[in-house]
């Protein structure tokens, strides 16, 4: 299903338009999709960048676990924004369910890592500065159920 830079993804009368591949994410049996995307409104005006997640509307699986991070929205400044989620489709009438996010430009802690060749020391320390972020976030607003669960080297 790939799909490729420059293609858009329509929802909610708004055209999403990839800046780059789609990236596939599988894992137990389904697939997610992201890519970096532009708003581009219909009289042709682009709007600021944006991060993608979909997966196809028949993939109960995928769509559920997107259903669920639609729903992960938090304001807080060491978090990735989720403005929401919404079903769309392309230019050849597939059909997708859509989270919409942030786009924050830079690396992954992997690629990081594997760039700046960091020892495990300095690894440690990185992850020790994460926990003191989640610590710090679960005290800053302690009525608020909400603790990212997707916390890994790669976000």
């Amino acid at each position: 299903m790939g799909m490729k830079e420059g293609q858009c993804i329509i929802g909610g009368g708004k055209c999403y338009q990839l800046l780059e591949d789609a990236k596939e994410n599988a894992r137990n049996g389904f697939s997610t999709w992201t890519a970096k995307v532009k708003k581009v409104s219909e009289n042709g005006q682009e709007d600021e960048i944006y991060f993608l997640k979909f997966t196809e509307i028949l993939d109960k699986t995928g769509k559920q676990g997107l259903e669920r991070e639609g729903k992960f929205r938090m304001h807080h400044p060491y978090i990735e924004h989720v403005y929401g989620s919404f079903e769309a489709e392309d230019e050849k009438g597939r059909e997708f369910y859509c989270v919409l996010a942030e786009y924050i430009d830079g690396e992954d802690l992997r690629d990081y890592r594997a760039n700046q060749l960091l020892n495990e020391k300095e690894m440690f320390r990185y992850m020790i500065q994460i926990l003191y972020g989640v610590q710090y976030y679960t005290n800053f607003k302690s009525d608020d159920p909400y603790v990212h669960r997707d916390l890994k080297p790669e976000n």
